[in-house]
């Protein structure tokens, strides 16, 4: 995506949460596109939003988790992860996330026992 039709993107989305606040998809939409332009605190209070709205939004505690991961801060995102995998135990992102910390954390066993589950 180029950055102008990142910048409209991202537009469009406030407007849409001003137009429409309750709708997770708008946050969760506008959140995926700060984490990847690495605005992990603009990130983190779109995810923020979507628990106050929903607390119980499996996909905001995997990206606050994966905002933690990819500050290299492994073991603050575990617990993201952990309240998502409870929440949500099919949803495979969870496990896969959160074996990736384990593995830079040079936990393999728990590592491996969560990409068994992500795979089942």
């Amino acid at each position: 995506m180029a950055l102008s039709d990142t910048d409209k993107a991202l537009s469009d989305y406030d407007m849409a949460i001003k137009a429409e606040p309750e709708d997770l998809d708008y946050y969760q939409s506008r959140a995926d596109i700060y984490f990847y332009r690495n605005q992990f605190d603009k990130a983190e209070a779109d995810f923020r939003q979507m628990l106050k709205v929903d607390e119980s939004s499996s996909y905001a505690y995997v990206g606050l988790g994966r905002n933690e991961k990819q500050q290299e801060h492994y073991d603050k995102s575990l617990p993201y992860y952990d309240k998502a995998i409870k929440l949500s135990p099919s949803y495979s992102a969870g496990y896969s996330f959160r074996a990736e910390s384990y593995f830079r954390l040079h936990r393999y066993s728990e590592a491996a026992e969560d990409i068994i589950s992500a795979l089942d």
